[in-house]
């Protein structure tokens, strides 16, 4: 991406600053850069990077124009979180996000932080529903739903091949096997955990056929010819509207 002298400035004058708070006060005290920090989406992207989890920047593809951007790192800086829910019924799935706990049927819930999102917004929502503990949710808001689901596919991937090789890092085994839906995959050499991006294909490449994606994901761990410890998750990725 090319940038502007002035972009370049801004981009010089606050990547030293220590936190969110001091570029934001920056800002508000230089105005020669307000056509920058009002209306450059990539200036609030790259320096909230800085500051908070990637995913942050990345779900908030409802997110336009510089200054909807700059709304939300303003936003962020004294962060207000909007609880929501989606619900399951048996086989099927609400879309609609509500922002409260079904009366009936199983929910699922996330957070929001910073702004509210707009009614009629579209996006997906990443539930990794661990065998163990409490599930892990995240939603990826975009006006493309092939873009929010590729982002939520990453994310999916990416969190459960995490915590799978945390696992194997704590708990180191003599070999490892990998399953998708219960059956076996030969995607490594044995007792090397496969690359996080083999995770993220397979959920992508289940999504070319079912727009609802649910798909199981289990590691083993062997020790002397036993397993030892496992990890295992049902991953679900679903199409959502506020």
């Amino acid at each position: 991406m090319n940038f502007t002298l002035k972009e370049m400035a801004l981009f010089a004058l606050t990547k030293q600053l220590p936190s969110l708070g001091h570029v934001l006060d920056f800002c508000r005290t230089n105005s020669r850069f307000k056509e920058v920090y009002s209306n450059v989406p990539e200036f609030w992207k790259q320096t909230l990077s800085r500051f908070m989890n990637s995913n942050w920047i990345i779900q908030r593809g409802d997110l336009k124009t510089g200054s909807e951007w700059y709304d939300y790192a303003k936003a962020l800086r004294r962060p207000n979180y909007f609880s929501h829910c989606i619900s399951q019924m048996g086989d099927d799935w609400e879309q609609k996000v509500t922002s409260s706990w079904p009366p009936e049927g199983r929910g699922y819930l996330f957070t929001l932080t910073g702004m509210p999102v707009q009614s009629g917004t579209i996006g997906c929502l990443a539930i990794i529903n661990w065998e163990d503990s409490a599930p892990t949710t995240w939603c990826f808001l975009h006006d493309d739903p092939k873009a929010a689901y590729i982002s939520a596919a990453r994310f999916a991937g990416e969190t459960y091949h995490a915590a799978a090789k945390d696992l194997t890092e704590t708990k180191p085994p003599d070999q490892i096997g990998e399953f998708v839906d219960y059956h076996e995959v030969d995607w490594h050499k044995p007792g090397l955990l496969s690359p996080a991006q083999n995770y993220v294909d397979e959920i992508i490449r289940h999504g070319l056929s079912d727009e609802e994606i649910e798909i199981y994901f289990n590691v083993d761990l062997y020790v002397d010819g036993n397993i030892e410890h496992n990890i295992g998750a049902t991953i679900y990725i679903r199409p959502i509207i506020f």
